[in-house]
């Protein structure tokens, strides 16, 4: 039998009866650190390691577990405040409790099915088993770009599917009554919501700079978030199409118009277009708690979270038959995807609409009252034969001059039989 190479295990019968090959897949210290395989034939072993070695790390010193590679993962990389706190939670909460004690070069596709399967089976959402695929996905992916492993378990494995539930909105009416209703800062903060469509951090961290009334625009360059340690910082917009400037409508324009005297009169001098009492910039929960909800409650009206009046003016834009492309770049979208996958039901008032269009494009255009009916053409006369005395005297004329050799064509036309 051929000498095994270096690298592929070893693999020797058992006292039992049964073979056992054991492959190196990685060094504890200076201690190398091997894994097992058992078969009923030498062939089966082997087939395993081979199996193996290809879809995992081979002779590659990986000495730690999963919990403590995903650590140094999260500690090495650059993330946002919001991402990096995600992250972390999926990471403590979900993951190291089922597999974190795993050698990271050992996790196979059935580990992450198992710990998918699990974490169903603890009635956890649909929405945060995605979020833990796609966070181990990403995490061993490093591994596999620095070429550490050679194959991703995540990467055969189908992550949950997750359809978004329909969002509660506010119609023409409600969100009237809601505006109508509010009173000082809090019904400026719900007009620009519902005119502008801004996201939360967009509008919380909207600067006076960035407002031109002369010019009715607004500029949207910046967000309001948390840092790791829970304090408000204004931070980059995540993408290029995010930084937008926008066209006041009459409604924001005259209300920011007011705001800005009303601050000039309270002296309230601050960079922030709004403020809490003393001046800082305003951290979404309190407003959500001391002013939006509150209002909801006593109008009456759904509870819904104040993201939906940004879904709320995009379904008025769409429903009045706006081009999906300037929703999207009103949205800060980089295309009209993701404006499609949401509102794609509302476009479809736009068909009547677009006929309707049609109409008044070619309302000047006459056609005439008769019709013109296509009828079979006559059948052709029927041509008196030619006289056989002048066929012959045309053949013996060709033949004779020799104009033309006779082809079989002209010979059955010239033909007297």
């Amino acid at each position: 039998m051929a000498r095994r190479i270096r690298g592929e295990g070893t693999i020797f019968r058992r006292q039992d009866g049964r073979w056992e090959g054991k492959l190196r897949v990685g060094s504890l210290g200076a201690k190398p650190r091997r894994k097992s395989f058992y078969g009923p034939s030498r062939q089966d072993v082997a087939d395993q390691m081979r199996r193996y070695a290809l879809r995992h790390v081979v002779d590659v010193d990986l000495n730690f577990t999963l919990r403590e590679y995903l650590e140094q993962w999260l500690a090495d990389s650059e993330w946002r405040p919001n991402t990096y706190r995600l992250r972390r939670h999926v990471i403590e909460k979900h993951i190291v409790g089922h597999i974190g004690a795993r050698p990271v070069a050992d996790i196979s596709v059935d580990d992450v099915k198992l710990l998918l399967r699990r974490l169903k089976d603890s009635g956890i959402g649909v929405a945060t088993r995605k979020q833990v695929h796609a966070t181990l996905n990403t995490a061993l992916n490093v591994l596999y770009r620095e070429r550490k492993l050679l194959f991703n378990p995540c990467s055969l494995v189908s992550p949950p599917r997750y359809e978004p539930k329909e969002r509660i909105v506010l119609d023409r009416d409600q969100l009237t009554r809601l505006i109508e209703a509010a009173e000082g800062q809090l019904q400026v903060i719900i007009v620009i919501a519902a005119t502008l469509a801004l996201r939360e951090g967009e509008l919380f961290g909207l600067l006076w700079n960035a407002i031109d009334l002369e010019r009715g625009t607004v500029t949207v360059i910046r967000q309001l978030t948390e840092d790791l340690d829970g304090q408000l910082v204004l931070s980059e917009l995540k993408t290029k199409a995010s930084r937008r400037t926008l066209d006041l409508p009459e409604l924001a324009h005259r209300m920011l118009a007011n705001w800005r005297a009303i601050c000039e009169i309270q002296r309230r001098r601050g960079a922030f277009v709004f403020t809490d009492g003393e001046g800082n910039p305003l951290r979404k929960s309190n407003f959500l708690r001391r002013d939006f909800k509150p209002l909801l409650r006593r109008l009456e009206l759904p509870d819904v979270d104040f993201h939906s009046l940004r879904h709320s003016s995009n379904s008025l834009l769409i429903q009045e038959g706006a081009d999906p492309i300037l929703v999207a770049r009103r949205n800060g979208h980089a295309s009209t995807r993701m404006v499609l996958d949401r509102y794609g039901h509302l476009f479809e008032g736009a068909r009547r609409q677009t006929a309707e269009t049609m109409n008044r494009v070619f309302a000047g255009v006459e056609i005439g009252r008769q019709m013109v009916v296509k009828t079979d053409p006559p059948a052709p006369e029927k041509k008196k034969p030619i006289p056989k005395t002048l066929v012959k005297s045309a053949r013996f004329l060709v033949e004779m001059r020799r104009l033309e050799l006779l082809t079989p064509y002209m010979r059955s036309k010239c033909s007297t039989s």
